[in-house]
């Protein structure tokens, strides 16, 4: 049936979440974050996601529910690439088919944990675009594997309060 009226972006985006989350709660949140720490998930609307499973809920005292969530699963998945690099000693476990990582993002993130070290991967964790990328490269590093998650999610609690708080913004808006 078409709407009688234009439907937006984010109204779609809302109903889509709603019938997400209503299906397969919390714990779809906390996979597809788990896929997207793992860099596999760099496709997946998962902004878009979080921010309409917060408009959907609609009560602060889940929003802290998908904060844990979303940064317990987005950690995971982070820790899941790093142990399966250092393990292996190699980004060529990554099927590139799956992961996304590009030649330059990879050089840039090079460059940056030369220059500035693991709180280039806080910093990094916290940007939408080149999260995850230094993951690999910190793998790669001699890097202690215990600093590792101290730092991944640090940053990836400032991105994912940074979501809810547009969710809840945009759901007051509504």
């Amino acid at each position: 049936m078409l709407h009688p009226y234009p439907v937006s972006v984010i109204g779609l985006t809302v109903d889509l979440a709603t019938g997400f989350i209503e299906s397969y709660g919390l714990l779809a949140l906390f996979v597809v974050f788990v896929l997207e720490g793992a860099l596999v998930g760099k496709l997946l609307p998962t902004r878009a996601l979080l921010i309409a499973t917060v408009v959907v809920l609609d009560d602060p005292l889940s929003y802290l529910s998908v904060l844990v969530v979303a940064v317990v699963g987005a950690t995971i998945g982070q820790c899941a690439v790093f142990l399966l690099v250092r393990t292996q000693g190699s980004m060529e476990v990554l099927d590139n088919r799956y992961v996304p990582l590009e030649d330059r993002w990879l050089s840039r993130s090079r460059e940056w944990f030369d220059r500035w070290g693991l709180p280039a991967l806080l910093v990094t964790n916290t940007l939408p675009v080149v999260r995850g990328y230094l993951v690999v490269v910190v793998a790669l590093s001699r890097t202690p594997a215990y600093r590792f998650p101290l730092f991944s999610v640090a940053g990836t609690l400032v991105y994912i309060s940074a979501l809810v708080a547009i969710g809840a913004g945009v759901e007051s808006v509504i």
